[in-house]
């Protein structure tokens, strides 16, 4: 039997510090690379927002920061992966601290980043020639690949980005070859900003904690849904998809949306589908008690 080196553990232990930094490093790199550079609005073309429209995004923004906010505080935790929440909506064979990392850099934490509020955002005029293109407005630039665009288009709007069914949608780079040369569109349809179809967080918190449906959710749920489709948000994984909902459930022929389709699908699954995100912040909110960690 050959006996260790001693040098072993010491070599191990150098490794485990090499690779610590290179993974901070990373993720520094990464939060540096892919924020936004500027927001945008479009005031002028098919695309336009009024200012009141402008009013409810914003509130849409700050509802989706504070689902996120309460993601946050669960996974920031020891031992999160271990939650009945986690275990739920991310699935136990993906209870890991690793993934738990991803969650929080990748999927929670960029939505304090990259839904910017449009406070201040600067301006831009749209027309379609193909693809979406935008044009300067006086003194502002115009948008560039690193910028998001906040976008109202109507029903069946020339770029086909809007339709009776959607509320929002979101156009992202992708990556490899095949990248668009055009910015991060979130769009915002007119159902939206239709009166009675959204409710309040609060409101949505306490309908799912009695009957755990999520028919009348926020325009923050909404958002922080639409943020797991922003390759810029996801980043370095690419974005979470409408998953379709298994043959085996009651939900046929139609996108994985409901809490009983979500809570079925297979883990591996459950990672890919963007509606387990703003599900996993809801449950928490309700069921606090869910997110702690099992002793």
């Amino acid at each position: 039997m050959t006996r260790p080196s001693v040098l072993q553990p010491l070599t191990l232990c150098l490794w485990s510090l090499l690779l610590a930094g290179t993974a901070a490093h990373l993720l520094q790199d990464r939060a540096y690379k892919d924020k936004f550079d500027n927001v945008y609005y479009v005031t002028q073309g098919e695309w336009a927002c009024s200012e009141l429209k402008l009013e409810r995004i914003q509130s849409g923004i700050k509802e989706a920061h504070r689902l996120a906010e309460k993601s946050i505080n669960v996974l920031k935790t020891r031992g999160s992966e271990t939650s009945p929440a986690f275990s739920l909506w991310f699935g136990k064979s993906n209870a890991t601290p690793q993934m738990v990392d991803i969650l929080l850099m990748q999927h929670y934490r960029t939505a304090l980043s990259h839904l910017p509020s449009p406070k201040n955002p600067k301006k831009t005029r749209f027309y379609f020639d193909k693809v979406p293109k935008f044009r300067a407005i006086k003194d502002d630039k115009k948008p560039t690949l690193n910028s998001i665009v906040y976008a109202c288009p109507p029903d069946n709007d020339s770029a086909k980005m809007c339709s009776p069914e959607n509320s929002a949608t979101v156009l992202y780079k992708q990556r490899g070859k095949s990248a668009t040369k055009r910015p991060t569109i979130l769009g915002f349809c007119p159902t939206y900003f239709k009166h009675g179809v959204f409710a309040k967080n609060l409101d949505m918190v306490d309908n799912y904690r009695r009957d755990r449906k999520t028919d009348k959710p926020s325009r923050g749920f909404l958002l922080l849904h639409e943020l797991q489709h922003m390759s810029k948000a996801t980043s370095p994984d690419p974005p979470a998809e409408d998953l379709d909902a298994p043959a085996s459930t009651s939900s046929r022929n139609i996108k994985c949306y409901s809490p009983e389709c979500c809570a079925e699908l297979p883990d591996s699954d459950k990672i890919r589908n963007a509606e387990n995100y703003a599900l996993f912040a809801l449950h928490v909110a309700a069921f606090p008690e869910t997110g702690k960690p099992i002793a």
